[in-house]
């Protein structure tokens, strides 16, 4: 079964940038199929671009959640892997994904064909929806929650998809904080799909956050589509394709 799929890029971002009454009603049951894999996958071809390479951390072939550790309380979508390569260290991402688009209460639309003015202001706007400067913290604890300190993992899939101990142990200070956006956003309007935002005030001894659009990297793409690894989103439409026809 393959773990590949191919978007299409423009009408990905029609779909859920625009406001249409052919989409109407329907976003939020895709993102329930794709929502986590889509963005997920973006982040990494995004990170791959870069050059760093990077994994999902599974056990036993499940993505593993970021959890407290309490059995209550805040969970996050999914711990990333960007692994070590020259001199740099190793870093694990703790992401949350939020699939926010065109049709979510207190979203806005922005054409794919949007000039770079409305574009900029745009992404400005989104920023502060989230972001309260004056508090120095997420508008929302759904977002906020990313800042929170997960239990770390102690085991996971190697590459041949055997599970093992994780050596040297991951350590807090590996960690780094990432919200993975649909809509397009940046505290200052810049066309970045990826940025660190610094805090002036630490939350939970992290000094920052990283932040992706994927609304943002989807537009700077300049091919009309792309193949990403999405296991869990392509074995849902098989399943689709295999339960009707």
């Amino acid at each position: 079964m393959s773990k590949l799929l191919t978007l299409n890029v423009k009408d990905v971002l029609s779909f859920f940038d625009h406001l249409s009454p052919a989409s109407k009603g329907h976003v939020s049951a895709i993102v329930g199929v794709i929502g986590e894999d889509l963005g997920i996958s973006l982040l990494r071809h995004c990170l791959q671009e870069l050059g760093i390479g990077t994994r999902v951390v599974t056990e036993r072939g499940v993505p593993k959640t970021p959890t407290n550790g309490t059995g209550r309380g805040h969970r996050l979508d999914r711990w990333l892997l960007a692994d070590p390569s020259g001199d740099q260290p190793r870093t694990l991402y703790q992401v949350e994904v939020k699939n926010w688009s065109a049709t979510a209460i207190g979203g806005k639309e922005l054409r794919v064909d949007a000039s770079e003015s409305v574009i900029r202001n745009y992404r400005k706007e989104r920023w502060l929806s989230h972001w309260d400067a004056d508090e120095g913290g997420f508008r929302d604890e759904i977002v906020g929650k990313v800042l929170g300190r997960m239990k770390l993992p102690i085991q996971m899939d190697d590459e041949s998809g055997q599970l093992t101990l994780i050596l040297p142990p991951f350590q807090q200070t590996e960690v780094e904080p990432l919200v993975c956006f649909w809509w397009a956003t940046h505290f200052s309007g810049e066309d970045e799909s990826l940025f660190r935002f610094p805090l002036v005030n630490p939350v939970n001894e992290f000094p920052g956050f990283w932040v992706f659009s994927m609304s943002n990297y989807l537009r700077s793409l300049k091919v009309p589509e792309i193949t990403l690894e999405m296991p869990s989103g392509s074995t849902r439409i098989d399943w689709l394709n295999r339960l009707f026809r």
